[in-house]
């Protein structure tokens, strides 16, 4: 792939400067990130340092912000649109390359600035409760696991396994609540005589449903595998929960040396003091 020499003169740290290098930046950025290789060498001058006045002077450059792109001076609005029609020009693109070229920088900026994604379901919860009952089992429920017919083949070796874990999308979170960001932890609130003093905190630090991407992971205990159902101890999930991934329960899972926070440990030895059980989790 051919390089691409480009001088980018400025003055200082003027306003119009750095947004004009900032647009080429993000640009020569996800253009090089498309071809896997640089093709883009860009070189930044400060018309206020003499040698690259000097440099100015020659390329016949008298004002700032300009591009200097592989000997010809930019003229024009500074664009993205406009940059990338002089870069694919000196280039030698067709304009079918030219394209295949602007459509493979939206997909690279989408994926940067954190499109969504698909994921496909691959089975179904099954509880004979309703969701009152699996919102107050604490223990979990016994339950089925259906695998859908076309990734059955994928649970071949499974029986062996005590634990599996199971990953969800629950889908009877609200879209309201998916812009949840701070949260009073459900279970100690419902465990300590006064839920007021459970402290609120930031839902990553918690199991709560509510939350940006309600996925849901939970370790349950497999008693049997029949075809393409796999029957399961501990379910805390509403029947019809979508599954979107398995994975087995092994001993690269299990930690030692776990630490929690101040005010998780508080609340441990709350609920230890009051129902005379080790709530460790």
């Amino acid at each position: 792939m051919k390089m691409i020499e480009v001088v980018f003169f400025k003055i200082g740290s003027c306003g119009s400067c750095n947004v004009a290098q900032k647009i080429f930046m993000d640009l020569t950025n996800r253009i090089n990130a498309y071809f896997g290789e640089q093709v883009i060498d860009l070189k930044i001058n400060d018309l206020e340092d003499e040698e690259s006045y000097r440099l100015a002077t020659q390329l016949n450059v008298s004002s700032a912000p300009k591009f200097v792109i592989h000997g010809e001076t930019y003229v024009g609005e500074i664009t993205e649109e406009g940059l990338l029609e002089t870069i694919a020009k000196k280039m030698g693109m067709k304009k079918h390359d030219l394209e295949c070229l602007r459509r493979g920088l939206k997909e690279y900026g989408e994926k940067e600035r954190g499109a969504a994604y698909t994921v496909a379901p691959i089975g179904v919860v099954r509880v004979e409760a309703d969701d009152g009952e699996v919102s107050k089992s604490t223990d979990g429920l016994r339950g089925m696991v259906e695998i859908f017919d076309k990734y059955s083949k994928g649970l071949e070796g499974i029986e062996g396994f005590s634990h599996i874990i199971l990953f969800t999308f629950l889908n009877k979170v609200s879209e309201e609540e998916r812009r949840t960001l701070m949260v009073r932890p459900k279970w100690l609130r419902e465990l300590v005589s006064n839920p007021d003093s459970v402290p609120q905190v930031g839902v990553f630090n918690t199991h709560s449903p509510d939350r940006p991407n309600p996925v849901g992971m939970t370790v349950v205990r497999l008693i049997k595998r029949n075809g393409n159902r796999l029957c399961v101890d501990g379910l805390d999930l509403f029947d019809g929960t979508p599954v979107i991934d398995i994975k087995p329960y092994t001993i690269d899972h299990i930690e030692k040396d776990l630490r929690f926070p101040d005010w998780y440990n508080e609340m441990i030895s709350r609920l230890k003091e009051k129902h005379g059980k080790d709530f460790q989790l």
